[in-house]
């Protein structure tokens, strides 16, 4: 069905811009964390001087040094993507791809309390790169609940200079153009402590335990979502001029000198593929009756938002650290029941 190869002979896929906005849930696997533990160590100690992974009770994430919204990563744990990287590329974007994540979590979400951690964007606010990080809790289980924000917007300010500030107003919660993100409803509970010290390949740190998870689940889609820091080493972070002028580069890199958090989703599969719900049976399985309607969209498989809180203003998009010998890194994930797919900027549909 895939690279505009016809389907049963006669009924090519078709790729379409989706104006409306819509949305797919896939529910992921999910192993035993003592099993993902088994994939994930032997890889990272392939590509690392030192590394350890186990299942350890989640420490307080609140305290030093993540300084996260909620204690824990349990609790109905979900990955949303919203919107796409095909948004970012115009050079005016769309100010109109925009997300209230308030509301996503209302019509997604059934749990009284929401922790969301991710990496976002907004344009409102000089084309930050944002590390997202609030609570959003429901008022006697309505809508228009109480958000505790403690986001960072990192961006280039008018002198070209790089800056990061702390956001607690509750409205600025919304995602514009694209956004990978992690909820749960941040209780305590087992999770998995990744550590790693000195880099020998080129590959970064999230793309390893990315690639091991593809190659030990080829035929599942495994998500994880979480944190982690960069204790020894530095880092580099990409964030976006705050005009498209065409002649100076839109991306600009530079280095941040550890600690530094990280927060953000892993994924094993670039494409999400679902069903109509029309076309599903009982068990939720595709019927062999009827024709399918085949729904897939492409998903982004790794993505972290950086952030410092030691007087140092800096942060952005994670790329790689830049000290391979003296890098150590410390992570902490949990798995995701589940997957929704939120406003795709390309929506392929198949008859088959």
């Amino acid at each position: 069905m895939n690279n505009g190869r016809q389907v049963n002979g006669n009924i090519p896929p078709y790729f379409i811009p989706r104006p409306e906005f819509i949305h797919q849930l896939k529910i992921l696997r999910v192993p035993q964390l003592s099993e993902v533990r088994n994939v994930l160590e032997p890889a990272l100690r392939e590509s690392f001087n030192e590394a350890n992974v186990s299942v350890v009770p989640c420490p307080d994430l609140r305290e030093s040094p993540f300084f996260l919204g909620a204690p824990g990563l349990n609790g109905e744990t979900t990955i949303m993507e919203v919107g796409g990287t095909q948004f970012l590329h115009p050079a005016e974007p769309d100010m109109s791809k925009s997300w209230d994540l308030r509301r996503l979590i209302e019509q997604f979400c059934t749990t009284p309390s929401s922790f969301v951690i991710g990496a976002s964007r907004a344009l409102r606010t000089f084309h930050s790169e944002v590390a997202t990080n609030f609570i959003y809790r429901r008022r006697n289980g309505r809508t228009n609940g109480e958000v505790t924000n403690n986001s960072y917007f990192n961006f280039m300010n008018d002198n070209g200079q790089c800056e990061s500030d702390l956001v607690t107003n509750s409205d600025r919660v919304t995602c514009d153009l694209y956004g990978n993100f992690f909820l749960c409803e941040g209780s305590p509970g087992d999770v998995l402590k990744v550590h790693a010290k000195g880099r020998q390949t080129d590959t970064n740190f999230p793309t390893i335990i990315k690639e091991a998870l593809q190659e030990s689940y080829e035929s599942s889609c495994i998500g994880l979502g979480g944190t982690f820091v960069i204790k020894n080493g530095k880092v580099k972070n990409m964030i976006r001029r705050p005009r498209f002028d065409g002649v100076a580069p839109n991306e600009y890199i530079y280095d941040t000198y550890a600690p530094v958090v990280a927060v953000g989703t892993i994924l094993s599969k670039e494409t999400l593929t679902t069903y109509h719900p029309d076309y599903l049976g009982p068990n939720g399985e595709p019927t062999r009756q009827r024709l399918h309607q085949l729904q897939e969209s492409d998903i982004t498989t790794e993505h972290f938002h950086t952030f410092t809180y030691n007087g140092v203003r800096a942060g952005g998009h994670f790329i790689n650290d830049s000290t391979p010998d003296d890098i150590e890194y410390e992570g902490y994930f949990n798995l995701a029941v589940r997957l929704f797919r939120v406003d795709a900027p390309f929506f392929r549909e198949t008859i088959l």
